[in-house]
C-alpha cells in the first residue's frame, strides 16, 4: 500500500511504503481516517524512541547537564569536605590540649592515691553488678568503720568488702581494721580483696574465722581476674550458716575447684561477648539495609512518578488514536457478528443499548473494532472492553473494578452508574 504525501497532509513531498503483512490493522481504518492515524502512530513511535534513546544515550543532552551538575556538586562537596576537615583538625587539636593538661594534673596530684582506690573500687562494683544482678551493692566508702562497699544479698544477709589498690603487700594493720569494722557491723561475711599486691599472711581463698558468727575470705593478687570475684562471692554464700573451722578447709581442692570454674566462666565470658558483638554487627546491618530499602523505595517512587508525568504530558494525544463509532457503525458491527456466528455478540448488543439509555460515546483502536471503549456525557472514560476469544469481560474505574460480561454484570453496570455522583 502506498501513502503519498497528500494522505499524510504534509507540506513535503513523502511517499510511504506501507507492508500490510506487517501492519495488518492499516486495512482496517476508513479511508477518511487512515492519514491521521498513521500520522499519530509516527508520532507516538518516534516520541517512545526518543525516550529511550534519551534514558540509555550517556551523550544526551539531559545526561550531559546532569553530569555537569554532577561535577559542580562534587567539587563543592570537596571543598566544603576540605574546610570542614580543616575545623576538625584545629577541634582535635584543642581536644589534644586540654587531654594533656588534665593529664598532667592528675600526675602531678597528690591524691594519686585516692584516684587508684577509687578505680580499683569502680572495677569490683562492675563485676559485681553485672554477674549478681539480684544483689544490692551499698557504697559506704564514705562512711565511718564501714568498709568499701555492702553487698546485701536476697536473704537479707550483708557482705562487706574491702578492696585494695596498693603496690605493695597489704600490711596486718590494714586487716586489724578490716575486723574491727565486720564485728562493729555485724557482717557474717567479709571480702578481703587486694587487686595487685599480696596480703601478708594469707594464701589466695584463705577463710578466716573471726568468731563463731563471722568469717573473712582473703583474695590476694586478684588483679583483673573477674572470675576471682565471682567465685569468692559464691563461696562466702556458702559459708553464711557453716560453721567450719576455716583450719579444716582444704585450701588444694578450694584452689582445684576454682581452677575449673575459672576456665568455665572465662569461656562464658568470651561467649557473651561474642554474642553481644554479633547482635550489635546485625542491628547496624539491619539498620542500614532498611535505610537502604528506604532510599531505594523513595527512588522508584520518584521514577516512575517522572515517568508518568511524561507519559502523561508527551503523550496525552493517544485517544486521538481511537476511532469513533456512531451507534449505526455499532449496529452494523453487530450484524457482522451475527453472520460469523460469535457468540460474544450478546454483551454488544446490551452494551449498544446500555449507551444509548445513558447517552454515552463508543470508540475502539483500529487493529480491534470489538475492543469498545465507552465514554460518558463529559468525555470521560467510564468502561472498556476486556476482548478473548470466548468471552467479554467490563472494567471500570480504569481497571480497578472487572465485571463479567453478562446479564448479571450489566445489572451491576446499572447499579453502579445510578450510584454514582
Amino acid at each position: 500500500m502506498n501513502i503519498s504525501d497528500n494522505e499524510l497532509q504534509s507540506d513535503s513531498k513523502i511517499e510511504i511504503i506501507i507492508d500490510e503483512k506487517i501492519n495488518p490493522w492499516v486495512k482496517d481504518l476508513p479511508e477518511g481516517q487512515r492519514a491521521e492515524v498513521i500520522n499519530n502512530y509516527l508520532k507516538l513511535g518516534y516520541l517512545t524512541s526518543t525516550l529511550c534513546k534519551t534514558s540509555i544515550d550517556p551523550e544526551s543532552g539531559i545526561l550531559k547537564n546532569l553530569n555537569n551538575q554532577l561535577n559542580t556538586s562534587l567539587k563543592d562537596m570537596s571543598m566544603n569536605n576540605e574546610n570542614k576537615m580543616n575545623v576538625i583538625e584545629v577541634k582535635i587539636n584543642e581536644n589534644l590540649d586540654r587531654v594533656k593538661c588534665s593529664i598532667e594534673r592528675l600526675t602531678q596530684s597528690s591524691s594519686k592515691s585516692v584516684l587508684k582506690g577509687n578505680l580499683g573500687e569502680n572495677f569490683v562494683s562492675m563485676i559485681i553488678k553485672r554477674n549478681f544482678p539480684d544483689f544490692t551493692l551499698l557504697d559506704t566508702s564514705n562512711v565511718s568503720e564501714a568498709s568499701d562497699y555492702h553487698l546485701v544479698l536476697p536473704s537479707g544477709d550483708i557482705f562487706m568488702i574491702e578492696v585494695k589498690n596498693y603496690s605493695t603487700p597489704i600490711p596486718t594493720k590494714e586487716i586489724v581494721k578490716f575486723k574491727r569494722d565486720m564485728v562493729k557491723n555485724g557482717a557474717k561475711i567479709g571480702l578481703f580483696i587486694s587487686l595487685n599486691t599480696g596480703i601478708i599472711g594469707k594464701r589466695r581463698f584463705a577463710i578466716e574465722n573471726l568468731n563463731h558468727k563471722q568469717k573473712i575470705l582473703y583474695i590476694p593478687n586478684c588483679g583483673s581476674d573477674e572470675s576471682a570475684i565471682v567465685w569468692a562471692i559464691l563461696m562466702g554464700k556458702e559459708l553464711v550458716n557453716n560453721h567450719l573451722d576455716g583450719l579444716s578447709i582444704n585450701q588444694e581442692k578450694i584452689i582445684e575447684i576454682y581452677d575449673n570454674f575459672k576456665f568455665v566462666y572465662n569461656k562464658f565470658c568470651k561467649i557473651k561477648h561474642s554474642i553481644i558483638e554479633s547482635k550489635d554487627v546485625i542491628e547496624k546491618q539491619l539498620g542500614k539495609l532498611f535505610q537502604e530499602a528506604i532510599e531505594l523505595d523513595i527512588s522508584i517512587y520518584e521514577t516512575f512518578k517522572n515517568v508518568s508525568t511524561i507519559i502523561n504530558n508527551e503523550l496525552h494525544f493517544t485517544n486521538t488514536l481511537l476511532l469513533n463509532a456512531e451507534y449505526n457503525d455499532c449496529e452494523l458491527i453487530i450484524e457482522e457478528m451475527l453472520r460469523n456466528g460469535d457468540k460474544r455478540v450478546t454483551i454488544h448488543k446490551e452494551v449498544l443499548g446500555f449507551c444509548k439509555k445513558h447517552g454515552m460515546s463508543v470508540k475502539y483502536p483500529p487493529n480491534n473494532r470489538l475492543q469498545w471503549i465507552l465514554f460518558n456525557e463529559e468525555h470521560e472514560e467510564f468502561l472498556k472492553f476486556k476482548v478473548t476469544k470466548t468471552k467479554i469481560d467490563l472494567m471500570l474505574d480504569g481497571g480497578s473494578i472487572v465485571i463479567s460480561g453478562n446479564k448479571k454484570g450489566l445489572k451491576y453496570l446499572e447499579s453502579f452508574l445510578s450510584n454514582s455522583p
